[in-house]
């Protein structure tokens, strides 16, 4: 699925081509950092993770303890909460 994101979308896109992990012949989708979501949202790093604590924001947390996030899911989140002019 392909999107429009904001400007500092090629080079994020450039870092998870990188981090794609090839399993068989079938592609895992790469994770986001938090940093990646808000910069393609525009909004602050703080703010995409209190979002994702408040359970606004789907994400996971690793055995690491860092957050990850999937962009086919941020884009279903977005459309969600897409409001129309009226």
């Amino acid at each position: 699925m392909t999107t429009r994101w904001g400007s500092g979308s090629a080079s994020i896109r450039a870092s998870v081509a990188r981090m794609t992990i090839r399993v068989g012949v079938a592609m895992i989708e790469p994770l986001l950092r938090a940093r990646d979501v808000a910069t393609l949202l525009g909004m602050s790093t703080d703010w995409v993770l209190k979002q994702w604590q408040k359970g606004g924001l789907p994400g996971y947390r690793l055995p690491s303890g860092s957050v990850r996030f999937r962009e086919s899911e941020l884009e279903a989140w977005l459309q969600s909460h897409r409001k129309d002019a009226a």
